[in-house]
């Protein structure tokens, strides 16, 4: 495996077992079985939680979109994903589905990002 991919690989991985840990964490502080939306911890940790739920979800989708468009368009696309949320995910989604006509990626070996 090259170097950029292992480094990716290890910051998904890293992202992903952080996560898994704050959920389980917050789980266990504030289960689901036992809503006290009245409390401000209670809000606050699921709050948190949620956030960077959403967060670790558009990474991988930012990864895949830098990794599918040029550059610059990529950036753009991401910055959206991350500040704008939802609808600019499923703006992405669309994008795509009209000028690939399906959700499939394109099958070729990994190359780093050029400019076209």
């Amino acid at each position: 495996m090259e170097a950029p991919m292992m480094v990716q690989a290890c910051l998904y991985g890293t992202y992903g077992l952080g996560f898994f840990a704050l959920l389980t964490y917050t789980l266990y502080l504030y289960p689901l079985t036992d809503w006290d939306i009245n409390s401000v911890g209670w809000c606050r940790m699921w709050l948190y939680t949620t956030v960077f739920d959403y967060y670790g979800a558009a990474f991988c989708l930012c990864g895949i979109i830098l990794h599918s468009e040029t550059r610059m368009v990529g950036t753009i696309w991401s910055l959206g994903c991350l500040l704008l949320g939802t609808p600019v995910c499923c703006l992405w989604i669309v994008s795509w589905i009209f000028r690939h006509g399906s959700l499939k990626l394109p099958n070729q070996p990994y190359l780093p990002v050029q400019e076209k």
